[in-house]
């Protein structure tokens, strides 16, 4: 009899603990959604110039990271 109370209970601690969860993943999503725009055009941005970046790199050799990445964005 105690170890079917038992399970019972643990049963209803991860029910809980799951719908917990589930309100703290939306309530993120909330958070995030307005953002979720700019984050892939940020992703999409960083694939187009990294082949010009890499360029940029290569042609000027002992230039810095920095400083290549300074003349991406500007052009």
């Amino acid at each position: 009899m105690k170890g079917s109370a038992m399970a019972k209970a643990n049963r209803y601690s991860k029910a809980i603990f799951l719908i917990i969860l589930g309100i703290l993943f939306y309530l993120s999503f909330l958070i995030i959604r307005p953002f979720v725009t700019y984050l892939i055009l940020a992703a999409v941005l960083a694939v187009i110039v990294n082949p010009l970046y890499l360029w940029l790199e290569k042609g000027f050799g002992h230039a810095t990271s920095q400083q290549c990445s300074s003349l991406s964005c500007l052009l």
